[in-house]
């Protein structure tokens, strides 16, 4: 294959991330495959197959591509970052700090996004004094600390903001508080006064109690589509990637049972052996 091809930039790229794995091309090739299967990011894919620490990962990236590496974000400069929604903090894998006057992109890179600074380091040169490598935990620390204010305005004000009518943060209406009070003074009376009004008075409030469940129940029954085809099962490929925190201390003595029961999960292979080492 060409030198400057895409498909030998890739191979080349997995045979730095794993010098320890690979033998051949063909190696690179499997697992580039792997990772396009399972739907992830071919350096994600190599962290976690592998069990390898991320610092190492990102400081081979940042080898390969000839940037510099930093396994921290500096505290001070971090450039805040507006944003509708803590969601997309999330989804960012960059963060701008100024030190010294001068303003640095610390990035965490996906896959293709090596590939292409790797071709423009080669025309740009000087994009080796303007951007910085980094764990992507590192980048996400940092962008936490620079939007603590944000997103603690969104922890007090966000629901409130998305669902404005399925909270009591802007306060009930004046009809609505006088029904609450209405229905109060009601139960008040009807709790004090039981034992002094006739037992008639209390068969509807029994009946209401009872039927309304009850035609709840039988309405949900009616409306329910029998006729709908079973749901199609997921596969490997399509199914989501989730973690499982197993909280231990003073019982090492159990990692291996706890290790053998998430492997037995009915999921992806792949997927087990992460969240049971994780």
């Amino acid at each position: 294959m060409p030198e400057d091809s895409p498909t030998s930039a890739s191979v080349e790229l997995v045979a730095a991330l794993l010098p320890e794995v690979v033998r051949s091309d063909a190696d690179c090739l499997a697992i580039l495959d792997a990772a396009a299967e399972l739907g992830v990011d071919p350096i994600d894919y190599c962290l976690f197959r592998y069990h390898l620490d991320a610092e190492m990962i990102t400081a081979r990236v940042a080898s390969w591509i000839g940037l510099h590496f930093s396994p921290i974000v500096p505290a001070a400069g971090a450039a805040p970052v507006v944003a509708d929604e803590p969601e997309t903090l999330s989804r960012l894998r960059f963060v701008h700090v100024s030190i010294a006057g001068r303003d640095i992109m610390f990035l965490a890179p996906l896959f293709h996004e090596a590939l292409y600074l790797r071709r423009r380091l080669a025309s740009y040169p000087d994009l080796r004094n303007a951007v910085v490598l980094a764990p992507a935990a590192a980048i996400m620390t940092a962008l936490a600390r620079s939007n603590s204010g944000q997103l603690l305005n969104y922890a007090r004000h966000g629901l409130a903001a998305r669902w404005p009518g399925a909270n009591a943060f802007h306060g009930a209406s004046r009809v609505g508080r006088g029904i609450f009070v209405a229905i109060a003074v009601v139960l008040l009376f009807l709790a004090f006064g039981a034992a002094y009004l006739p037992e008639l008075l209390f068969l509807p409030l029994i009946g209401i109690a009872i039927v309304v469940p009850a035609a709840l129940r039988l309405g949900a029954l009616i409306a329910a589509k029998k006729d709908e085809p079973p749901a199609r099962l997921l596969s490997d490929t399509e199914l989501p990637v989730y973690s499982v925190l197993i909280p231990l201390r003073d019982e090492a003595h159990m990692v291996p049972l706890l290790y053998r029961a998430m492997s037995a999960l009915a999921y992806p292979a792949l997927c087990s052996k992460l969240n049971a080492y994780r």
